[in-house]
């Protein structure tokens, strides 16, 4: 038998189980644990969308930890003008894949 939870329990919006008898949730690509949850390992609250922190950003992979693991989805760059932190779309020639910056 697979260790786990003697019961199952249904995950919160935006988290999954990536492995049978995995006893706890992750935040899904795109989203990240909520900082105000208070579980130890994996999400115990749903998963906040980086969409709604930076417009057009993603995660690389299942699991981010904070909202600092959101960067720009693929086909867009991040940039930070007039103090406005935000993805725009790759110029036309250029490749941006996901995490792309300009100073």
């Amino acid at each position: 038998a697979l260790p786990g939870l003697a019961e199952c329990n249904e995950c919160p919006d935006a988290t999954q189980q990536t492995e049978i008898g995995q006893t706890f949730c992750i935040c899904e690509v795109g989203s990240y644990r909520d900082p105000l949850d208070p579980a130890r390992a994996g999400a115990t609250l749903a998963c906040l969308p980086c969409e709604a922190a930076l417009p057009g950003s993603s995660t690389r992979f299942p699991g981010a930890s904070g909202m600092a693991d959101c960067a720009c989805a693929s086909g867009r760059f991040f940039t930070n003008s007039s103090g406005v932190s935000e993805c725009r779309s790759c110029m036309e020639g250029l490749r941006c894949p996901l995490g792309t910056s300009v100073k």
